[in-house]
């Protein structure tokens, strides 16, 4: 019996290339289009994420300025503060200054008055102890003048007796006035006090006439 033959139910090497090659193309083009799926996700991830980036750095950036705002409202009310307090310490400085101002003013200006009120007393108890010094002087050469003699009196007329009356003659002369020298009492000097006190000193002949000292002039010091 004669071999029987398989090689006609399998394929030939021909139709071995052509299934090959046609298996090679589609996975080619399978993996081609795998490869244009993978890199189409790949770009969507890819914007996602730049997408979420952008998200997140715009939510982080309005973060940042919410607390950079914040720190800045903080900062220029704490600086709102200091500068007020710092003003009201300078009003305070500047009240208390005027007030000592004020109170110095007013110390000099009471000086000041005191001093012209002393100065013009000064002035007063000067001229007044002037004039009474010259008065003094005018008084001192007024009894230094030499004594006029005393005028004779005339004799005094006699009545003629009566035949009734027996009168006798008038035989006596009539009584001349008495010439008596002065005596200057010795100046006292006195501290110049305002006025020096006048002093009474007796004359002779009866009389007791107030006599003004002649003092040297004692000047109180004036206060500059």
């Amino acid at each position: 019996m004669a071999p029987v033959s398989t090689l006609q139910q399998m394929p030939d090497p021909n139709s071995i290339q052509k299934q090959k090659d046609g298996y090679t193309k589609m996975l080619n083009d399978q993996l081609k289009q795998g490869v244009d799926i993978l890199n189409q996700q790949m770009d969507h991830q890819k914007k996602y994420l730049y997408a979420e980036g952008d998200q997140k750095k715009k939510e982080y950036q309005m973060k940042i300025d919410n607390q950079v705002n914040t720190q800045m409202m903080n900062l220029m009310q704490q600086h709102q503060q200091q500068s007020m307090s710092l003003t009201q310490q300078a009003a305070q400085q500047k009240a208390a200054l005027e007030q000592q101002a004020m109170q110095l003013t007013m110390e000099y200006t009471q000086k000041m008055s005191q001093e012209d009120m002393e100065r013009q007393q000064y002035e007063m108890r000067k001229q007044q102890y002037e004039l009474e010094v010259k008065m003094a002087e005018e008084m001192a050469k007024l009894y230094q003048k030499p004594e006029e003699p005393a005028p004779i009196a005339p004799p005094m007329p006699v009545a003629e007796p009566s035949p009734s009356m027996n009168v006798p003659q008038p035989g006596y002369p009539m009584p001349q006035a008495a010439s008596y020298p002065m005596q200057m009492p010795q100046a006292t000097s006195y501290p110049m006090q305002g006025a020096a006190p006048a002093t009474s000193y007796p004359m002779q002949g009866g009389a007791s006439y107030p006599m003004p000292m002649v003092t040297q002039p004692s000047y109180p010091q004036v206060r500059r």
